[in-house]
C-alpha cells in the first residue's frame, strides 16, 4: 500500500495522465492564449469524456429506485437474516441488470483525476510547457542567487513552478538571462491572469493579505472561493429537487403527521443523509479551494456548472419519462385489479401488492399463502 501511495505522489503511476492533460492544455493555450478559458474548456472536455459513465450511473439509480418497494418487501420477509437478505437483494439487482459497483467506480475515478489536475496547476511550466527538471532547477538557483526566490521556493521549484513563473514575469532581466542560457524560450512563459485574477496564487483569508500591500491582488481573488461554494450548494439542491425519492419522502412525512402508522422507517435516514451532504460538500469545497491555486478553484466552478446542466438534462431526458411510465403502469394495474382481480404491479409504483412475485417466481406474501390454503380447504369442503 505504501509503495502504491508513493507512486501516486511521485507521479509515476499517473504519468500518462500528466502527459495527456498537459498536451491538451498546451494545445488549447497555444490557440487561445488565455489560461482561464483554457481551464474552462479543459473541464468541459473532461466532463464530456465522463458523460457515458454518468448516464450509466443515473440509469442504474433510476432502476434501483424502481425496486425500492421490492427491497422493502424482501427486508420484511428475511427479517434478521442479514446474509439471506443480502443474497436476495443481489439476485434482485442482477435480475434487473443493475451494476452495484457503477456508482462507486465513477466517484473513485473523479477523485482520482483531481490529483494530476492539481499537480498540473501547481507546475504548469513542467507539465504544460514541458520544461525539464534540470532547467527548472537551474532557473530556481539563478533567482535564488539574485535574492528573488526564497530557499524553500528554490527547493520546490520543480513541483511548484508558480513562484518561479511569477518572478520571471516581473523581472525581465532574470527572464532574459534564462532565455540566453537556453533554459526557457521567449514564448513559453504562461500568462496566469484571467479577468484580472492571478490563477497561480492561492486565495487567502488573512487580513494582512486582504487589506495589506497586496490587497489589489488577494481581495478580488476571494470571488473564486465564494462562487465555488455557492455553485457546490446549488448542485446539491438541484440533485435534491430532481430526485423523485426526495419528494416521496417529504410526502410520506406529511402523511405521517396525520397518521403515524404510515411513517416510513427509511425516510428520516435518507432525508438526514441528503441534508447533511448539502452542507458537507460546500464546507469541503471551501477548505479545498483555499488550499490550492485559484486555477483549481476555477476548475471546480466550471465543473459545478457542468454538473448543474447535466442534472437538469438527465431529469428531462431520463428521470421524468421513467417515472411517468411507472405512474401510467401503476394506473393500468389498478384498473386490472378492479376489473379482473389480478395484480400486475410494476416495481416501484405504488405499494407492493400482497401477491407480488419476486425473483424466482415464488410468492413472498404470507397473506398470499393464506389465500391459497383457503382455496384448497374450500375445494375439500365441496368434495365432501
Amino acid at each position: 500500500m505504501g509503495t502504491l501511495t508513493s507512486m501516486i505522489v511521485t507521479g509515476s503511476i499517473l504519468s500518462p495522465l500528466y502527459t495527456a492533460f498537459g498536451w491538451l492544455m498546451l494545445q488549447l493555450y497555444t490557440f487561445l492564449q488565455n489560461y482561464g478559458v483554457v481551464i474552462i474548456l479543459f473541464t468541459i472536455l473532461l466532463r464530456a469524456l465522463l458523460l457515458p459513465l454518468n448516464v450509466k450511473q443515473h440509469k442504474n439509480m433510476l432502476k434501483t429506485q424502481g425496486l425500492s418497494r421490492d427491497q422493502q418487501e424482501l427486508a420484511r420477509i428475511y427479517g434478521d437474516d442479514k446474509a439471506g437478505l443480502q443474497q436476495a437483494q443481489m439476485e434482485l439487482m442482477k435480475k434487473h441488470g443493475i451494476s452495484q459497483s457503477g456508482g462507486c467506480l465513477l466517484s473513485v475515478l473523479q477523485l482520482f483525476l483531481i490529483w494530476p489536475i492539481f499537480r498540473i496547476f501547481t507546475a504548469p511550466l513542467k507539465y504544460i510547457v514541458g520544461i525539464s527538471d534540470g532547467n527548472l532547477s537551474a532557473m530556481g538557483q539563478l533567482l535564488l542567487n539574485h535574492g528573488l526566490l526564497t530557499d524553500q521556493e528554490a527547493k520546490m521549484v520543480v513541483t511548484q513552478n508558480i513562484p518561479l513563473l511569477n518572478t520571471l514575469q516581473h523581472n525581465p532581466a532574470a527572464f532574459a538571462e534564462s532565455v540566453n542560457n537556453g533554459w526557457i524560450r521567449a514564448g513559453e512563459l504562461i500568462d496566469l491572469n484571467f479577468l484580472g485574477l492571478n490563477l497561480g496564487l492561492k486565495p487567502s483569508w488573512k487580513p494582512s493579505d486582504l487589506f495589506g500591500a497586496d490587497m489589489s491582488t488577494y481581495l478580488p481573488l476571494l470571488i473564486i472561493p465564494v462562487i465555488a461554494v455557492i455553485t457546490t450548494f446549488l448542485v446539491s439542491k438541484i440533485q435534491e429537487w430532481t430526485n423523485p425519492m426526495y419528494w416521496r419522502i417529504r410526502e410520506e412525512k406529511e402523511l405521517a403527521k396525520n397518521n403515524p402508522a404510515r411513517s416510513v422507517s427509511d425516510a428520516p435516514a435518507m432525508q438526514g443523509m441528503t441534508s447533511s451532504m448539502k452542507w458537507i460538500m460546500p464546507i469541503f469545497t471551501l477548505f479545498t479551494v483555499f488550499a490550492m491555486p485559484a486555477a483549481m478553484g476555477l476548475y471546480w466552478i466550471a465543473g459545478n456548472f457542468m454538473a448543474l446542466v447535466q442534472q437538469v438534462l438527465f431529469y428531462f431526458l431520463y428521470t421524468k419519462p421513467t417515472y411517468a411510465n411507472r405512474r401510467q403502469e401503476g394506473l393500468t394495474n389498478a384498473d386490472l385489479r378492479r376489473g379482473k382481480g389480478k395484480s400486475l404491479v410494476a416495481p416501484g409504483v405504488g405499494p407492493v401488492d400482497e401477491s407480488t412475485t419476486l425473483l424466482d417466481g415464488k410468492s413472498v406474501s404470507k397473506s398470499g399463502q393464506k389465500k391459497s390454503s383457503n382455496k384448497k380447504s374450500n375445494k375439500k369442503r365441496k368434495g365432501r
